[in-house]
């Protein structure tokens, strides 16, 4: 069992027999294949053409049987692994000739089109907000605090506790109000997450001038940067 488990009952690939070879070469190739379906899978929705090409590389894995020949002394499996290596040998070249065929020039401007207003939607635009409303949303706790205590490290705190709050808030609100698949604004935790980092720069803009020990030194760098 624990051989099985730390991997110490593996076999050299010398060892094998022709049928364990072909055996595990028909395995190899159905992981490719469904490794290629599977980002033929992701890419349907928005970019189908480039999925066209995964889907016809799923149906002609590409696998490297040379290597394995040089591996092994018996001239049968050397002679099988040849053969094999002979009718993939093909492959090396079908992603191009099948990204030719399915995704030419145009096809490829259309897809980096989609791919950039996708990234605006999903990151530049939630990004901005979540820096003005961060910005915005801790002026008046930050400088309220200021003028109030004129103690640049407790306003700094309460700056510091505004701006996480604010970025979580947003951050919160930006995952549950929408979940991209009507709006396609892409997924809503990456929305969140950007939304909610931003917001949190936004507001530490104004704390961070706090950690200067000078009282109208920060204030003025704090309006500064407002």
């Amino acid at each position: 069992m624990l051989s099985r488990v730390f991997g110490f009952g593996r076999r050299p690939f010398e060892s094998l027999s022709e049928q364990e070879i072909l055996a595990l070469a028909i395995s190899s190739e159905e992981d490719d294949g469904r490794i290629y379906r599977a980002y033929a899978d992701g890419l349907a929705d928005r970019f189908p053409h480039s999925a066209r090409v995964f889907e016809e590389m799923a149906e002609e894995a590409y696998l490297f049987y040379v290597e394995a020949a040089k591996r092994t002394s018996d001239a049968s499996t050397r002679k099988l692994l040849d053969n094999l290596a002979v009718a993939e040998q093909g492959h090396e070249t079908l992603a191009q000739r099948l990204e030719q065929k399915h995704v030419p020039g145009a096809v490829k401007a259309e897809e980096a089109a989609v791919e950039q207003r996708q990234f605006i939607l999903t990151y530049v635009q939630p990004g901005l907000a979540g820096l003005m409303d961060g910005s915005v949303s801790t002026l008046a706790p930050i400088f309220a605090a200021a003028f109030a205590t004129h103690d640049t490290f407790q306003t700094f705190l309460v700056g510091l506790a505004a701006s996480i709050g604010a970025g979580i808030s947003m951050g919160f609100t930006e995952v549950a109000s929408d979940d991209g698949k009507l709006s396609g604004r892409g997924s809503p935790v990456k929305r969140g997450i950007t939304t909610g980092v931003m917001t949190a720069l936004g507001g530490l803009g104004h704390a961070l001038p706090y950690l200067i020990p000078y009282f109208w030194t920060a204030t003025i760098l704090a309006v500064v940067v407002v």
